[in-house]
């Protein structure tokens, strides 16, 4: 018999509260994932790599907590794959995927394993893509949740990018929006899915696009019992997908969109849940361990909204406040590499303006320059902070003073004076950038777009 009374005051706080309120107040919510995390946790094998890898980050996740002798016992059957495959986990980038997902929330670096780099998994494209559209959605999605680098592919012409798995998975997109693992009709999996996989690049037009046409798809796909069906057949791993994509896209799960004759997509969910807390794939089946994994996955994403955050973002940006922004990727890479910074209280600040000074040092660290000498310049003494970095710029040809005497450190730069310098940076890379003519008025740049050209200036040079 179902765990009617505990489901009742789950379900009663999940349509009560606010999204943002529904973890805090919602301690059944909690206890609930404990007992399917409890019951999922005694099944033999449960923390081997497979479907151990999605039982870590759930618990991590929720906030239940990896226990030591769990961990080891997780971290042991990794090293034991990477052993018997010499390194190579899978020849399945979505396997591969999963590994590195579960190695990232155990709180290891899954891009320096044991002297292994599983993330190399995602650098060839062509690789990737073929198996289809579910390749490129966990390539992204395992890139993301540790704001890892896409590696270099030995194969120049088949190199991997964000921007390729992006384009992959909008090039896709069928016709009135949603997505499928084949055919032409929209699957309430994979369209959540790929909502998941494009939720942190939003700030883009064409994916805010998309993903507005996805949620509007999956509503339409929404059951009357607030559940959801894949080939025909209602089950719990469709719904607690689209829970998933819904925390990642920050919708309530009771939000208009989502609620069917009274049902939200919670109570679908929970309606498959079994008396020891595992789930069952369909109604009035047995236990099922992949339904079972993907419902908690669901409440952990649940009990991740109560911060502000989703289920697969286990390591945060650089800096929080480019978490949404068009900046995020630039500033993340830029920052590792030493070439920008932010403020003492860890903040980028991408919409603000940059100093000259500031614009100055970002340069001179990028591109690696020197200054035999100091800078000629009155108004920039030898003891301040940018004294070396004002040098080499104008040294190096990057930058003039206001006048001959003056060179304004603390005024702010103009979107065509940072043009200006940015077309010089390139000759000095061999790269030919037209520089756009003077104009006195221009608009100040932002430090954001200011990391943006940056970076794809350096990406084009070959230096990141």
């Amino acid at each position: 018999m179902k765990k009617i009374i505990c489901l009742a005051l789950v379900l009663l706080l999940i349509a009560a509260c606010p999204f943002s309120a529904v973890c805090r107040a919602a301690s059944p919510l909690k206890t609930a994932a404990e007992e399917t995390a409890s019951a999922l946790a005694g099944s033999p094998g449960a923390f081997e790599t497979g479907s151990g890898d999605w039982l870590v980050l759930c618990l991590v996740r929720s906030g239940i907590g990896l226990t030591a002798s769990q961990k080891k016992a997780y971290l042991q059957s990794v090293d034991a794959a990477l052993e018997a495959g010499n390194g190579v986990l899978s020849r399945l980038g979505t396997d591969t995927a999963r590994t590195v997902i579960g190695l990232t929330a155990a709180g290891c670096d899954a891009s320096s394993y044991k002297g292994y780099d599983l993330t190399l998994s995602f650098a060839d494209y062509d690789a990737t893509v073929r198996q289809g559209l579910n390749g490129a959605v966990w390539a992204l999605i395992a890139l993301d949740c540790g704001e890892y680098d896409v590696p270099a592919c030995a194969d120049a012409s088949r190199q991997a990018s964000r921007e390729r798995y992006i384009a992959c998975i909008l090039d896709r997109e069928l016709p009135g929006g949603g997505f499928a693992f084949s055919g032409k009709a929209a699957d309430p999996d994979m369209t959540a899915m790929c909502i998941t996989a494009l939720s942190r690049y939003s700030y883009r037009a064409d994916v805010r696009s998309a993903l507005s046409r996805a949620v509007r798809c999956l509503s339409s796909l929404q059951r009357e019992d607030g559940g959801f069906a894949s080939y025909g057949i209602p089950n719990a791993e469709s719904a607690a997908q689209v829970l998933i994509a819904m925390t990642s896209m920050g919708i309530s799960p009771d939000d208009a969109r989502f609620v069917k004759n009274g049902h939200t997509v919670p109570d679908a969910l929970l309606s498959y849940r079994l008396d020891d807390g595992s789930f069952a794939h369909q109604a009035d089946g047995g236990s099922s361990g992949l339904a079972s994994v993907q419902a908690l996955e669901a409440l952990a994403a649940l009990l991740c909204a109560e911060e502000g955050g989703t289920l697969y973002g286990i390591v945060p940006p650089a800096f929080p406040d480019t978490a949404s922004h068009a900046s995020r990727e630039a500033v993340t890479v830029l920052s590792a590499a030493g070439i920008l910074g932010g403020f003492s209280d860890g903040t980028f600040r991408p919409d603000e303006t940059m100093t000259r000074a500031q614009f100055s040092a970002i340069l001179v660290r990028a591109l690696h320059l020197k200054a035999s000498g100091a800078a000629p310049f009155s108004d920039v003494s030898d003891g301040a902070w940018y004294a070396e970095t004002v040098a080499a710029a104008y040294e190096n040809g990057l930058i003039t003073g206001r006048t001959e005497s003056r060179f304004d450190p603390e005024g702010t730069v103009s979107t065509v004076e940072a043009e200006i310098i940015l077309a010089r940076a390139g000759k000095l890379v061999n790269l030919s950038v037209s520089a756009p003519k003077w104009t006195a008025d221009s608009p100040a740049i932002t430090r954001g777009e200011i990391a943006l050209r940056v970076y794809a200036l350096l990406r084009s040079a070959g230096k990141v």
